[in-house]
């Protein structure tokens, strides 16, 4: 019997908001059964009983009135089973309360439809039920999410209450349907209120909801249609609050509207009216009047302020026989099918029900029992119980038709076909449904009303009553005083009633809201939706400005743009003025002009001009001019960049020119892409190069740049970077505005980079003034040089001329204005209505106003001066370039009239008109055309770019002057000017610099940008290797190609990849094609870093054609050490996958540095125990190491170290190898010492250079080499002085296959498209492909030299990086099978929007195993690869495998290699105190038959292989209950009488030392045959161990099961409890003799069950112990209902610090009503944990604890920290004080006990002395060695010490049953058999 036993008493309180718990923690009221008994037909019901709150992730207080919709559907229900509407079928409903939120919508409606049969669309569930579809939800925000949800079951569902328009799309949500009216009938409903009350100007609130945003925004284009101006709309929060609603709302009465309509929900509205009171006293608010679109009817009383309030919605019938089963309803003994009904009554009354003690009711006064008339009076029917009754109805009549078709008409119950009904086939009944009440309906108020749906799910009828809140009947109600039936309103405006601001007397007369009499101007919304003018012509050029910012609301438009108002001008001014300006131009010819204002939105463009060309709808302007659709022929628009682009695609459909006067992105220079396109400035790219080559005059290599957030400036700045790199110009660093922090942390960025001291700045509009603010406050501002692009102006620099000088600008060139400003001189700004944009322009330059009834926001009159003399005016090279395009579009309009109606052309010919050639001749024309401008200026365009120059101006004094320009089409500097810099103050061009000096390693991609190589597919791998090596001459830029491990990397990443897509491979993609991205590192520090950081930013210069998306890119291979820790530093935040082929740093293995590495080969760990293992087998105990100073290398000394003590031998001395290393120093100092055993972690270069000097001294001849890396060439290449070398190599194999494929390569096309085979191509053959000049010789024909093909050899390293895409390819596989299906083709839409697909793909790759090229079978253990590794011996002439080394066993092949050295040295010079190896400790009892013990006698320790202090509690202790069990099972008495007579039962007790990988690799090495087991002279056969008693951590258990599980040997745990040693399977021999956790989790569970505590914590520690035990506790919880806060896990893994117990501390102060806090965590993490919360005094006293065994009764774990822990419950395996152990121990004494090495420590310990030497732990020498150590006062019985015995005993008895099963054998015998070590079932 398994028991747990509580260490203490905890009181708890449940959590302190009882409401939140009972609200949040009872399923019961969240899910209940209606008419289920008998049911054999089931709806989903998705109801809203209660409000949402904690973010949708808990429910509030009860909904008021949404409690009807609920019981009109349990009566609707009643009604169709009472009625058997559907012969011998029961409808039945799953009901559950959604709480208004949409994530509790999804997770019921998901827990609603598993109950399905898996795999099926079929209604039919496991329990022959059939599920029939879903009622509700009732919220538009709710039901768009179960909708398309449902859409991919798929199921059906119908709301009775949703009115989001957006639900009518069919495409979206193909199995909707709604019984309730859409929002766009309701606006048509308020629309034709409003003009019937004569409100034509009226504000718009809505809440941010997507029933808010739906009303809104259909309620606009209604209102476009309609004549209605929508003054100001404004945005509130969902279920905002009050405060949040009067922040908003308080800036109402300055829009001088007295209307406003609202978009919300009822509880929204409620909120509106509460937040209107609270700012009542705000002048105006009360003066506004309300149209609102939902109310609750039933609330008795609203604020004052709601006083007049007019609300449509859905038309409601009342149906009397639901009222009176309504009022009959008990609250007090409630139906068990509504457990919400006596909360809504409490809630609704605001009183208290008897026996109810919870809160909030428990403080109401006692509710009093109100008669049958009283609650008829008191019912006011929501409007949508007749819709949810028809809703239910619609279902039974379907269900009934489906029987008929199905079963027959007069068929009783589910026939076999109706059982096989499809949700599919379901819902084509439901939508399909039309019928209309009768009698026979049993409903009589709804007799005559017809349910039907349209083809959209719309309901048929959409029918809604207009309601006003009055005092008609004395007290405030709603009154209907109107209807809106079949598209017509009957409203009486006398029945309206409205009120006085302090809405107190009645209005004597409706008020109005007309636009005046020169219509309604500066509307949100104007009423033909975009502002334009027209000039009519025979032809029509059009032009689109950005007259006015994008308003804050969907379509509508904000503060005027005054530069393009100045564009709208200049564009009517052109038009006007092109045929006087060019009189021979359009002979005959009227040119007419449309200026659009499109607010910037080019989508409010794109619509417009939609419209016209497709002839959706007649256009007219103001003075109802129809606008020709045939006469325009090119559109001339102002709009960025990004709106040209997606106003050029929704123009291409029309095929009509366009010409682009602000957009400069170079994408746009893509004629494939944008064929329409053309534009008068020049691109980006052109900008940049300009800015490049003013950079190299002046001698500025390093540069940063700013930028404003935005497409404009991250485009310039990939501009200026690739055309930076072309001039060896490094950006040193970008920073954008808000992104990369404030502008003040940016300047200090800046600063940082002090050699970097130009700045690029690619900023606009009040991002300007905002820097020159920064600017002026930092003083060190005045050392650097700031650029700009266009719009730096002297004026901008106005307050900050302190700051100007020496600023440069780059502006488009300014083509001369002054006709076009004599012309705006001339105008009177009164009397300018007819010029676009003139007037706005004008108040804006003025701050004024010039008509007073539209001041708008200017408060001072307009004078009459000229546009031109105001202060802000600023001649714009865009004015010019908006008037030139105008005139560039006159030209090419005439030449193409010349072309298409000939020379003498006189008019618009037909042939023109008729537009099928005009687009093709026009796009000829703007390739190459030009006109002169102004004071002889040409104006071209040329490839349809413009070819416009670039001036550059210089801060000078007190303004800027030209002191350069750029010649655009010749692309490069002019010669017309050349001034020098003007420098800020203080500095000179002899001493400004802006130069890297040194190492700059974000420079690295100048120097060598990188080559690629490309391979597309669906999914990609990618690939950085070291291909080249680092220049010899600057070690920060590429060199040489790598001939070996270099190239060959990538050349086995493209064969496997080409293996894979053409199925050749142990992996099938099916049809997903995998791809590659291979780039080149080039062994450069950092540069691998720079060059994925580059990638991944989009900087890395790329072929565009190749398209290369780096979200494809799924996982990353690389190669060294080096690679793998740079890499990791950009893959680690994205958590993709990183493979090595190559790194065997045991660094690495760290997971929570690199969580995603992977290696396909093993380690330095397992490399380091090969080399040790190897010189131990030689004789060589003592050894030298030298290592490069590198990760490789210091990481490999430190793994050797610790390595080579486990196995006995000794490091004498270590050198550092760096470039800087006297090599000829170090081969003398290894010929003078007493060993010449060399050990090399060094990497190729120094490895080389080792054994170049070796070579030059004859005494180093002995030196024996031993190297984990396999440089065979390295020592091939000297010969002789080579010799004497030992190298681990890679188990490999040539691959016929891969050979073939790298001969073939040249003969495709990848030895062009490749750039690394071209290279390595013709580095192999020494010769010159064509345009290549490195060898001298050209290649022959690649087709023939049959050279390369014997010139190549495969590399060591081929298999396992080929190994590494199959791995990730399998695991990419696995994925794709199990979210796409088995079957997948493609790869889907949830592969792709899984948040966790990187997680997936790592755990199918930790599983993955597959055939590798050389046959064998690969996988990964512990995420290293099982490959094996080769011994190869170089002895001066001949290369030879003497041996191989896996896992951890090295076998020797050659037996004649320990006789090869006799004569060399490694000894050590007595006393040699360095190499005090302590050789393998072990206890031992001997005995017939041995079992084993692995106890952690000591802690660990920070090496893996090296131990602690003595571990007294949870180790020490345990090998002494072993070594106690033994002796009393060889006692033969009691129990053990008959158990293995005549044998005697040894046992051979090992530390582990809290090391699962020391425990492993002991165990392992043992029966290997690696360490031998020697005591006394007698050495221990391992084949007499039969079973092992381990170990106490499940880490440590699990590390040794699978070793277990190899050698066959039974392994039983004392104290392991995880379950996932549970797994029969993974480990058939483990077996423990404690409980799993499972059942502690369980244990505990039902102990917080008891005590009702509801809220609790977890924290955890992150090894299996801490993860699984809290996963089972978290999975039972949530069976118990019971509350987990929030699941807290320490950041450590296998330490707990000072640090990370404070963040947990601060975790769990996150959720102080969760005070009970539950953990799962070793022993190490508790104390740790309570001594921060002493350090928080916010966190003294506040909680409660539970701990699980591992704390148990343990006091030692609390000590110094036992007050905090008062009223801790903690568990602890059931144990018993075993007296007779303590008697046992007493006995034992340091100098009679020498079987148990560790005695003498423990006994130190106990004693607190020292016995031999003073160890620093202990303060005195002992002054006895017969002190008995359990009379000490630290002494205490460990409680495992029952679980070891128990242990013990059984592996005793099984043995004894195994030997009675084959007592025909002699003992001695049956001792080594096989047989023995099968007995996993016995045990």
């Amino acid at each position: 019997m398994r028991v747990y036993i509580l260490s203490t008493l905890l009181v708890a309180t449940l959590c302190s908001a009882q409401t939140l718990v009972r609200q949040t923690c009872f399923d019961t009221r969240s899910a209940v059964d209606v008419q289920m008994t008998g049911a054999n037909a089931v709806i989903g019901g998705l109801f809203e009983m209660r409000t949402s709150i904690l973010g949708g992730y808990a429910c509030g207080e009860p909904h008021k009135e949404l409690i009807q919709v609920y019981e009109a559907a349990r009566w609707a229900l009643q009604k169709v089973n009472t009625n058997a509407m559907v012969p011998g079928v029961k409808l039945g409903m799953k009901a559950y309360d959604t709480c208004s939120s949409e994530v509790l919508a999804l997770k019921y409606a998901q827990d609603f439809y598993s109950r399905l049969t898996t795999g099926q669309n079929s209604c039919t569930t496991q329990a022959n039920q059939l599920y029939l579809g879903f009622l509700g939800p009732l919220s538009s925000w709710t039901t768009t999410a179960v909708a398309e949800m449902a859409g991919k079951l798929p199921a059906s569902v119908l709301s009775p209450r949703a009115m989001s328009t957006a639900l009518s799309d069919n495409a979206k949500y193909p199995y909707f349907l709604r019984t309730s009216p859409s929002s766009r009938a309701q606006a048509k409903a308020m629309i034709e209120v409003l003009k019937q009350m004569n409100w034509k100007r009226v504000i718009a609130v809505y809440t941010s909801s997507l029933y808010g945003n739906s009303g809104y925004e259909t309620m606009v284009k209604q209102a476009m249609e309609n004549d209605i101006c929508i003054t100001k709309a404004l945005s509130v929060p969902s279920s905002g609050t009050v405060s949040q609603y009067a922040a908003q709302l308080t800036s109402l009465p300055k829009y001088d509207t007295d209307v406003a309509l609202f978009f919300g929900s009822y509880n929204e509205a409620k909120t509106l009216f509460q937040a209107l009171e609270s700012i009542g006293s705000t002048p105006g608010i009360r003066s506004i009047q309300w149209m609102v679109t939902d109310m609750n009817l039933m609330q008795e009383t609203y604020s004052n302020i709601a006083r007049g309030a007019i609300a449509v919605m859905p038309r409601a019938t009342l149906v009397t026989q639901f009222r009176d089963y309504f009022i009959n309803l008990n609250e007090v003994s409630a139906p068990t099918e509504n457990p919400w009904l006596a909360n809504w009554y409490m809630t609704q009354y605001q009183c208290k029900l008897p026996g109810v003690t919870y809160l909030p009711y428990s403080n109401y006064t006692n509710c009093v029992t109100k008669t049958t008339n009283q609650r008829r009076n008191d019912f006011r029917q929501n409007a949508f119980v007749d819709r949810t009754i028809m809703a239910v109805f619609a279902y039974a009549k379907a269900l009934r038709k489906a029987q008929e078709d199905r079963c027959g008409s007069s068929f009783s119950g589910i026939c076999t076909s109706l059982q096989s009904l499809t949700t599919s086939d379901f819902h084509k009944y439901l939508k399909d449904v039309d019928f209309t009440f009768s009698t026979s309906d049993n409903v009589p108020s709804l007799s005559g009303k017809r349910v039907a749906f349209d083809e959209n799910g719309d309901f048929i009828s959409e029918d809604f009553t207009i309601w006003n809140y009055n005092d008609k009947s004395t007290a405030f109600d709603f009154h209907e005083v109107g209807r809106y039936e079949n598209g017509q309103l009957a409203l009486s405006l006398t029945e309206i009633k409205m009120y006085d601001n302090n809405r107190n007397s009645i209005l004597t007369s409706l008020p109005t809201s007309p636009c005046p009499a020169e219509g309604c101007g500066r509307c949100v919304i104007p009423r033909n939706a975009v502002e334009f003018m027209y000039m009519p012509g025979d032809l029509v050029i059009a032009g689109v400005v950005r007259g006015h910012g994008a308003g804050s609301e969907p379509l509508s438009c904000g503060d005027v743009n005054e530069l393009h108002m100045a564009f709208s001008v200049a564009f009517y001014y052109a038009v006007q003025t092109v045929k006087t300006k060019f009189p021979a131009l359009l002979k005959g010819v009227n040119l007419g002009g449309l200026i659009v204002d499109v607010c910037n939105s080019q989508q409010t463009g794109s619509m417009f001009f939609n419209n016209i060309l497709a002839e959706l709808q007649v256009v007219r302007d103001k003075r109802g001019r129809i606008v020709d659709p045939n006469a325009i022929k090119i559109i001339t628009a102002a709009l960025t960049s990004t709106q040209t682009m997606l106003f050029t695609d929704a123009m291409k459909a029309f095929d009509i020119q366009e010409l682009g006067i602000s957009a400069t992105a170079s994408t746009l220079s893509d004629k494939m892409k944008y064929q329409n396109f053309a534009r008068v400035i020049p691109s980006d790219a052109k900008q940049a190069v300009a800015m490049t080559q003013f950079f190299i005059k002046n001698g500025w290599s390093f540069i940063q740049t700013i930028n404003s957030p935005g497409d404009y400036g991250r485009r310039a700045i990939k501009d200026l970077r690739q055309a930076a790199v072309e001039g060896h110009i490094c950006i040193g660093a970008s920073y954008e505005m808000g992104t990369d922090g404030t502008l003040a942390e940016i300047l200090n960025s800046i600063r940082q980079q002090s050699q970097a001291r130009v700045v690029v700045l690619f900023i606009g509009g009040d991002d300007k003034k905002e820097l020159l603010k920064a600017l002026k406050d930092v003083s060190w501002s005045k050392d650097y040089v700031f650029v700009g692009t266009d719009g730096w102006y002297s004026q901008m620099f106005v307050g900050y001329e302190e700051y100007a000088p020496g600023f440069v600008s780059f502006q488009p060139q300014l083509y001369s204005l002054s006709s076009f400003e004599s012309w705006l001189n001339s105008i009177n700004p009164r009397q300018a209505n007819d010029i676009p944009g003139f007037s706005e322009w004008y108040e804006e330059l003025n701050n004024c106003y010039i008509v007073a009834e539209n001041r708008g926001k200017y408060t001072n009159p307009c004078g009459s001066s000229s546009i031109t003399t105001a202060s802000e005016y600023i001649p714009n090279a865009f004015i010019g370039n908006m008037i030139n395009s105008v005139y560039l579009s006159a030209h090419a309009l005439d030449k193409s009239l010349t072309s298409i109606c000939g020379n003498n052309y006189n008019g618009v010919c037909s042939a023109f008109r008729s537009g099928e050639s005009v687009s093709n001749s026009l796009k000829t024309i703007f390739n190459n055309i030009s006109f002169v401008a102004e004071i002889n200026s040409p104006f071209k365009v040329e490839g349809m770019e413009g070819m416009q120059d670039f001036d550059i101006f210089n801060y000078q004094g007190s303004r800027f002057i030209q002191i350069g320009k750029f010649n655009t089409e010749q692309g490069r500097l002019s010669d017309q000017f050349n001034l020098p810099v003007q420098l800020p103050p203080g500095l000179t061009s002899g001493t400004f610099k802006s130069v890297c000096e040194g190492r700059c390693a974000q420079c690295s991609y100048v120097y060598n940008p990188g080559e690629y190589a490309y391979i597309p597919g669906d999914i990609e791998v990618g690939g950085i290797f070291g291909i080249h090596d680092a220049s010899t001459s600057n070690p920060y830029v590429c060199g040489d190609l790598r001939t070996v491990n270099g190239f060959q990397f990538a050349a086995a990443m493209m064969y496997a990849v080409d293996r894979v897509n053409s199925k050749m491979s142990p992996v099938d993609l099916k049809n997903v094609k995998l791809g590659a991205l291979i780039l080149d590192h080039c062994n450069v520090e950092s540069r691998r870093f720079d060059v994925l950081s580059s990638l991944y930013s989009g900087l890395l210069p790329v072929n565009e054609h190749d398209n290369i998306k780096v979200s494809k890119v799924r996982a990353w291979v690389t190669d060294n050490t080096r690679s793998a820790i740079e890499v990791n530093e950009v893959v680690k935040p994205l958590n993709i996958p990183l493979i090595s082929p190559f790194a065997t740093s045991n660094s690495l293995k760290n997971k929570d540095d690199y969580p995603t590495f992977f290696r396909t080969i093993q380690g330095d760990l397992t490399l380091s125990v090969a080399m040790a293992k190897l010189a131990k087998a030689l004789n060589f105990r003592y050894v030298t190491v030298l290592y490069s100073d590198e990760e490789y290398g210091k990481g490999g000394l430190e793994t050797f170290t610790a390595v080579s003590n486990q196995e006995g031998v000794c490091i004498l001395s270590s050198h550092k190898i760096d470039s800087n290393t006297n090599m000829t120093q170090v081969v003398q100092t290894v010929v003078a010492s007493t060993t010449h055993v060399v050990v090399l972690w060094t990497n190729g270069p120094h490895t080389t250079k080792f054994y170049q000097e070796k070579a030059k001294h004859s005494a180093a001849s002995s030196i024996v080499v031993i190297s984990p890396m396999p440089f065979m060439s390295v020592a091939q290449g000297l010969g002789t002085s080579g010799g004497k070398s030992f190298f681990l190599n890679i188990k490999t194999s040539v691959i016929n296959k891969y050979m073939d494929f790298i001969r073939n390569l040249p003969q495709t096309s990848s030895i062009t498209t490749n750039p690394f085979l071209m290279e390595y191509y013709m580095k192999i053959l020494g010769c010159d492909l064509p345009n290549f000049y490195m060898h001298g010789v050209q290649c022959s024909n690649i087709q023939t030299v049959a050279a390369w093909s014997a010139a190549i050899t495969q590399d060591n390293y081929v298999i396992p990086t080929i190994n590494a895409v199959y791995s990730f390819a399998a695991a990419l596989d696995a994925t794709l099978k199990e979210k796409c299906g088995p079957a997948y083709t493609v790869v889907c839409n949830d592969f792709l929007s899984m948040d966790n697909v990187n997680n997936v793909i790592m755990e199918k790759m930790e599983t993955t195993t597959f055939k590798d090229p050389s046959d064998f079978t690969f996988r990964f253990m512990d995420r290293e690869g099982n490959t094996g590794m080769d011994l190869i011996y170089y002895d001066g002439s001949t290369l030879k495998t003497v041996g191989e080394f896996a896992g951890a066993s090295l076998q020797i092949s050659d037996n004649t290699l320990v006789n090869l050295f006799p004569g060399t040295r490694s000894s050590c010079i007595a006393p040699c105190t360095e190499c005090l190896i302590t050789q393998m400790e072990f206890s031992y009892i001997p005995g017939d038959i041995l079992i084993g013990g692995v106890f952690d006698v000591h802690n660990n320790d920070i090496n893996t292989f090296s131990c602690g202090n003595i571990k007294t509690l949870h180790g020490f202790q345990l090998l002494e209950a072993f070594h106690y069990a033994i002796s009393k099972v060889n006692d033969k008495e009691g129990p053990f009488a008959n158990i293995l007579k005549n044998i005697k039962l040894g046992g051979v007790g090992l530390d582990a030392c809290e090391s699962a990988i020391k425990m492993g690799y002991t165990v392992s090495d043992i029966h290997n045959g690696i360490i031998s087991l020697t005591k006394n002279g007698e050495t221990i056969n391992p084949d007499d161990i039969s079973a092992y008693i381990a170990g106490y951590s499940s880490d440590s258990s699990l590390y040794l099961a699978r070793i277990a599980k190899s050698l066959k040997i039974p392994q039983i745990s004392y104290a392991s409890t995880s379950m996932a040693l549970s797994n029969k399977d993974k480990y058939p021999y483990f077996m423990r003799s404690v409980p799993a956790d499972d059942n502690q989790a369980e244990s505990m569970i039902r102990f917080l069950d008891n005590f009702d505590i509801r809220y609790v914590q977890v924290v955890y520690s992150q090894n299996n112990y801490g993860r699984l035990g809290s996963m089972a506790f978290s999975n039972l919880a949530r069976e118990n209902k019971i509350c987990i806060g929030q699941m807290i896990q320490f950041p450590d893994n296998g330490t707990a610090t000072r640090e990370s117990a404070n963040e947990v501390v601060s975790a769990i102060l996150k959720k102080p009503t969760a005070n009970t806090v539950v953990i799962f965590a070793d022993t190490g993490y508790i104390n740790t944990l309570f001594q921060a919360i002493r350090r928080n005094p916010s966190a003294i006293g506040k909680f409660k604890f539970l701990g699980t065994e591992t704390w148990g009764n343990n006091l030692d774990i609390l000590s110094g920290v036992e007050d905090l822990a008062v009223d801790a419950v903690t568990w602890s395996l059931e144990s018993a004080d075993i007296g007779d152990f303590d008697t046992y121990l007493s006995t034992k004494s340091p100098g009679n006990y020498p079987q148990n090495p560790w005695f003498p420590k423990f006994y130190e310990e106990m004693v607190d002395c020292y016995l031999t030497v003073p160890d620093g732990r202990h303060p005195v020498q002992c002054a006895s060695l017969s002190e008995v150590v359990i009379s000490q006062r630290n002494y205490i019985q460990d409680p495992g010490i029952l679980h070891v015995i128990n242990a013990v005993y059984a592996a005793a008895i099984g043995i004894d049953s195994a030997l009675k099963r084959s007592v025909e054998k002699i003992i001695q015998q049956y001792a080594r058999s096989s047989e023995m070590k099968q007995t996993e079932g016995i045990f």
